[in-house]
């Protein structure tokens, strides 16, 4: 590739690259994602991949052309090496359309190209889906860093959001917020505090999964108590970032499902006075009365 052309091209630098240089001398290791390159050279070759690796690549934190990012010396420094790192996977080429301006976007896109067959278009899809993160201010400020850290759009209110996550202490407020979301065949989660756990779920996919309703079914015990006030165990700040984390992860794959890999139907309890965290799928159930599709059947008399 000529220094002119490289310096038109749009590339950026993988977000999960390590370079080990051995102590011996002459041999070099470059972790790219999951996978190890051993590269063994003279001293002078090492330096020259050293000086390459370790502070030009580096600067490439924006899909933009090289000439944007590096100095004409730097781009000349780099094009040797350009192919074999493009097939090593240590450079990644997006598209023009590609949008990658931070570095929640490069880790994200760094991700999505050790896993999809076309990266550009599952990256921009996660970038353009909206979350809706509603609950108590001390846990949505923390939530909401921690979701935008995965690159995901965190709104305040958008009746069209591709994920709704609604937190609280009451699950009757819960089954309200059910009740309106599968009518509206809206996709959301529940998060429910007490004092000792929190629990994660279930994950509603409109129409596919089990909602809240099919987990925990209507109460009938007269007067029995169905909310809890949150303690300080489960409002620490350890325990919202180890809950908003494990919630953050989760929404990643409900937006970027890879495979058998996604949390729709899903529950997860954390008991942080334990320190243990359980999951357990929720079946749907058909003819639940929040999102149930079929009516209950009749008995009918038939003449033989």
């Amino acid at each position: 590739m000529a220094d002119s052309e490289l310096m038109r091209t749009v590339l950026v630098a993988a977000s999960d690259v390590e370079v080990r240089f051995g102590d011996a001398g002459g041999k070099c290791e470059i972790a790219v994602g999951p996978r190890a390159f051993s590269l063994a050279a003279g001293e002078d070759s090492l330096d020259a991949l050293a000086e390459v690796l370790l502070r030009v690549v580096p600067r490439l934190r924006r899909a933009a052309p090289a000439a944007e990012q590096l100095s004409a010396a730097e781009v000349a420094t780099l094009e040797p090496y350009v192919e074999r790192f493009r097939e090593m996977g240590v450079l990644l080429f997006p598209g023009d359309e590609v949008v990658i301006d931070d570095e929640p976007g490069r880790r994200l896109y760094s991700y999505v190209a050790r896993r999809a067959a076309d990266p550009d278009r599952a990256f921009m899809g996660v970038r353009a889906k909206r979350i809706v993160l509603r609950g108590p201010e001390h846990v949505v400020s923390v939530w909401g860093r921690l979701l935008s850290e995965q690159a995901i759009q965190v709104e305040q209110a958008d009746e069209e959001a591709d994920l709704n996550i609604v937190v609280a202490s009451d699950e009757e407020v819960l089954m309200a917020v059910n009740r309106a979301l599968c009518s509206a065949r809206r996709n959301w989660v529940p998060v429910v505090f007490s004092p000792q756990s929190v629990r994660i779920g279930p994950w509603v996919k409109a129409g596919e999964s089990g909602c809240l309703r099919c987990f925990v079914p209507p109460d009938t015990a007269a007067g029995k108590e169905r909310s809890a006030r949150p303690g300080w165990a489960t409002m620490q700040a350890g325990s919202l970032h180890w809950t908003g984390g494990l919630l953050s992860h989760l929404a990643l794959n409900a937006l970027l499902p890879m495979g058998a890999e996604h949390p729709w139907g899903r529950v997860t309890t954390v008991d942080v006075v334990a320190g243990e965290q359980r999951s357990v799928t929720t079946w749907r159930d058909p003819f639940c009365d929040d999102c149930g599709e079929r009516s209950v059947p009749h008995r009918e008399w038939v003449t033989l």
